[in-house]
């Protein structure tokens, strides 16, 4: 449901300014607006995580410069122009941003801010629900700081927006489909014996593996460990969203279409680049970087210029 109301304004004034051609049938502008939908989630999602690295502490140079490497090194630049994979993606990174926010600061109207970001995540594709739950190790704690008094009205204003979007995607279930669990498309296949070979073909195989169309992501799990010592909340964030993401994926989805790389990881992969902005503190490491850096903006210039 998230991404056909995001698109509906951009819809809406494409037919406006179509109704303004000779013939009052093109639909010229509505595909051009439409067009830079996934172009914006991706930008969107990229602004997300250079504010997310500043608010856990990272320089602006330094996140400035591993929100760039995200951009144009990993697949968030050739998915800027694939689906709704991007738009999970944007919806993840602004859930993760929040609850990051929130936790520096926790008030209700955070907490409010970040339940509709959950909610716009879980309301992007079905799977959705499930890496959200990536966001908990940032909200437990400050949770659990507050006097218990505030706890309910911190809990509802939450949980509110949270339930208020599991209404909208099970009635957008029901409208259409007639039945409120079904997605359209039947994710859970009951792979489990195949799950270990599917979650390894996910990560290293040559026609969907993660690090071979994104070769950032193995410094940033080699920097886990660093990101473990400075911010153990964010690193659990990292690793719980990304494990989630591949073992759901690999017990529930056989094949992931002709698409650039595994399309389905693509909403969590830029979280596995991340620790890179805690790892790159020394000359040869930053040497790596760059070498690392240069052969993943290669790959993905590669899925932009071809058809996916």
């Amino acid at each position: 449901l998230t991404q056909p109301l995001l698109e509906a304004p951009a819809y809406w004034l494409g037919e406006k300014l179509d109704e303004l051609s000779p013939d009052g049938k093109s639909y010229r502008w509505r595909v051009t607006l439409l067009q830079l939908f996934d172009p914006a989630m991706a930008a969107l999602t990229v602004m997300a995580i250079f504010a997310l690295l500043c608010l856990r502490g990272v320089t602006d140079r330094r996140a400035l410069l591993v929100a760039t490497l995200c951009a144009i090194g990993t697949l968030i630049w050739p998915y800027s122009k694939i689906g709704m994979d991007t738009t999970l993606m944007a919806m993840l990174a602004l859930a993760v941003l929040t609850a990051a926010w929130t936790a520096s600061q926790p008030t209700a109207w955070r907490f409010a801010l970040t339940g509709l970001a959950i909610a716009l995540a879980v309301n992007s594709k079905a799977y959705g629900a499930l890496l959200v739950l990536g966001t908990l190790p940032l909200l437990v704690s400050p949770i659990k700081k507050l006097a218990r008094e505030h706890r309910p009205r911190i809990l509802a204003a939450l949980t509110v927006p949270v339930v208020a979007g599991l209404g909208a995607l099970t009635w957008y279930n029901w409208y259409r489909t007639g039945s409120v669990t079904s997605f359209g498309d039947s994710y859970v296949s009951h792979r489990l014996l195949a799950m270990p070979f599917s979650a390894v073909g996910l990560l290293f195989s040559p026609g969907k593996g993660l690090v071979f169309y994104s070769p950032l992501v193995v410094l940033g799990v080699l920097g886990l460990r660093d990101l473990w010592r400075a911010d153990r909340q964010l690193a659990r964030v990292v690793v719980l969203t990304a494990s989630v993401n591949v073992l759901f994926i690999a017990t529930s989805i056989a094949w992931a279409d002709e698409t650039w790389g595994p399309r389905y990881l693509v909403p969590s992969a830029w979280l596995l680049v991340l620790p890179v902005a805690w790892w790159v503190t020394r000359r040869r490491r930053r040497r790596w970087l760059a070498a690392v850096a240069l052969l993943g903006v290669c790959v993905q210039f590669a899925g932009v210029f071809v058809s996916y």
